[in-house]
This record gives structure tokens, sequence and C-alpha cells, in this order.
């Protein structure tokens, strides 16, 4: 028998379906006959899937079928990716995307011209205050995505706008939503704290 896990994640099993859950923040659902098939036709065995204790088992001990499993929800996370409180589809915004994280609202750097950056990791909320200004929550009337994005691009990012405005420099963590929802939260704090430019976190 063989155990899978992947970085920062663990697995749940429901009826016809394995559910990776990711930084605790974001899952995706895999139909389990579409993982047994695939490792069929690849390998010419008659797997059999299930979850023990967090970890994806497979009756085998061929390790060529670990990484391919690893490689197919790794490489098909993106079409599935949802949040755990708002249940929403995620956009997972990294480099390879080329989207620029400058000039739109929802998330990304806002540089409003004083030594204050707005940080904004994610969107998404786990509440469905009635006096939110952007309906965020589970219960949005409005909102049809979440996004995330990946932390080194948003780092990437802050240190070239940290790097033209010069030192003493704030970093806000804020959001449309909560900000602490955000799955790379401490890694992003640490890497803020490291810029030799940023004199607050707030």
């Amino acid at each position: 028998m063989m155990r899978i896990k992947l970085p920062n994640s663990y697995f749940e099993e429901s009826d016809n379906s394995i559910r990776l859950i990711w930084r605790n923040t974001l899952y995706a659902d895999f139909e389990k006959s579409l993982l047994e098939k695939a490792i069929k036709r690849k390998f010419k065995i008659k797997p059999e899937i299930s979850v023990e204790d967090g970890y994806l088992t497979v009756n085998t001990e061929n390790e060529e079928i670990e990484k391919f499993v690893a490689f197919l929800i790794q490489s098909h996370l993106g079409e599935f990716l949802k949040s755990k409180y708002t249940r929403r589809k995620v956009l997972y915004i990294h480099e390879g995307m080329g989207v620029p994280l400058l000039g739109y609202n929802g998330f990304g750097l806002i540089d409003r011209g004083t030594n204050l950056i707005q940080v904004r990791g994610s969107t998404g909320c786990n509440l469905s205050c009635i006096f939110c200004s952007v309906d965020e929550g589970p219960y949005s009337r409005t909102r049809l995505l979440d996004y995330v994005v990946d932390v080194d691009y948003l780092l990437k990012w802050f240190d070239e706008v940290a790097r033209f405005k010069g030192k003493g420099l704030e970093a806000h963590l804020d959001g449309q939503g909560e900000p602490l929802l955000y799955p790379f939260i401490v890694e992003l704090v640490q890497g803020l704290r490291e810029n030799p430019n940023v004199s607050v976190i707030s």
C-alpha cells in the first residue's frame, strides 16, 4: 500500500471523490474514478484509491505511480481549486500568467502616492456582513470568483515598488475580504519583514 501526501495539504474522501485540502483554506475535488482510470491507462493495473489519516492511498508499491498521481493532481489543481470559506472557484495568480499586480483593486498592490502600500494577497471572506462595501463572503450576490496570488510573485512585485519608493514604507495587509485568510500569510509577513525599505507592517 502506497501513501501519498503533498506539501501543506491533506486528503479527505467522500462517496465518489477525493478532496485535497491545501493550506487549510483551499480545496479541490477529484473524481476517484478518473484518478483510477488514469492510473490504469498509464500503468496497466487496476488500482484502488482511498484516504487514510490524511494520506491518499493506492494499492501498489510502484514509486512511479506515486510521482504520476502527484503530478496529475498538481497539474490539474487550478481547474478544480475552490475557497473553503466561500465555496467559489479560485483563480490562482502566479508569475507564469503575466498578470500585473498593480492597477486592480481586488488583489495585488495598491500605491496611492503615500508611504503606505496596500498588499492584497487574496479575496474572499468567511463572513457575510450586511454592511460589506464589496459584497464579500459566502452569501455574496455578486462575486463569482475568488483570487489568490502566489506569495513569491506578490513579494517580487512588492520589492520592485519598494525599491522605487525608498525607505520608510508601511506594508498594509488588507483586501476585499478577510486578509488573514490568505493561504501564505506567514510567508508574506516574513518576506515583508526582510525588505529593507519596510518600517511597518500593519
